[in-house]
């Protein structure tokens, strides 16, 4: 019986290994390389190459995942507090800081609108500055959805008060030379903005290279990243 019991175990293993390797054989079939989330997140090498490649615009599929890798590697480097990261800055969730990329989807323009509940304002990061009534309304249709979703998920005590009397900010920030980098800047924006408390030659330093070296960059370190589950798959390619 004990026998049988570690056959039986051992078959198990060899096709679990075998559903492995099905499974990773799928995925290089279908030139996905990058996931996240358990799967649920899937950029395949011709998503990336639309966005990535010189003079392209960002994709919101491509925005998306990569605001919420973002905010893997801030929580990975945030300080821990009874066993849970502490991030102080946030992309969609309520924290000290958050941020909120925006497209205006006419001109395909994107920005950033973070809401700094340190200082109680709402700052407007833009590489191109552009003074539009779209853009009014949508910064502030934003804002409002955020905070109405924020009030039913906290505590009167937990939410700012009379956060529509807020100063919008439109902070100097490293502005393109081009038409089409604008999701890269505001990437980089939300990497690198704390709320007025910006490493400016830091920021300048990523922003205001090359327009490719940025793009590279980029998607290197998505690419390579440890929240990437099909990394090996990727460096494997390479190594070929």
């Amino acid at each position: 019986m004990m026998m049988m019991m570690m056959m039986m175990e051992k078959e198990m293993e060899k096709d679990k290994e075998m559903e492995m390797e099905k499974e990773k054989e799928k995925e290089m079939k279908r030139d996905y390389v990058f996931k996240m989330g358990g799967g649920k997140i899937h950029l395949s090498h011709d998503m990336l190459h639309e966005v990535f490649k010189l003079r392209s615009h960002m994709s919101t599929m491509v925005m998306t995942t990569m605001t919420e890798w973002l905010m893997k590697e801030e929580k990975a480097k945030a300080p821990i507090k009874d066993g849970v990261p502490r991030p102080r800055r946030h992309m969609f969730s309520s924290s000290f800081v958050l941020f909120l990329p925006m497209l205006l989807t006419d001109i395909e323009h994107w920005y950033c609108v973070v809401v700094n509940l340190l200082d109680n304002r709402i700052e407007v990061l833009d590489s191109m500055e552009l003074k539009t009534t779209d853009k009014k309304v949508a910064t502030v249709t934003v804002v409002r959805m955020l905070f109405n979703v924020l009030s039913r998920t906290r505590t009167t005590q937990q939410l700012p008060n009379h956060w529509h009397d807020w100063h919008v900010h439109e902070p100097d920030v490293p502005q393109q030379s081009n038409t089409h980098d604008c999701g890269f800047y505001t990437l980089k924006f939300m990497e690198h903005w704390t709320g007025g408390r910006m490493n400016t030659q830091e920021l300048e330093d990523h922003v205001g290279a090359d327009a490719i070296d940025v793009r590279k960059r980029l998607l290197v370190r998505l690419l390579l990243s440890p929240h990437n589950q099909l990394r090996d798959v990727v460096v494997s390619k390479f190594v070929k």
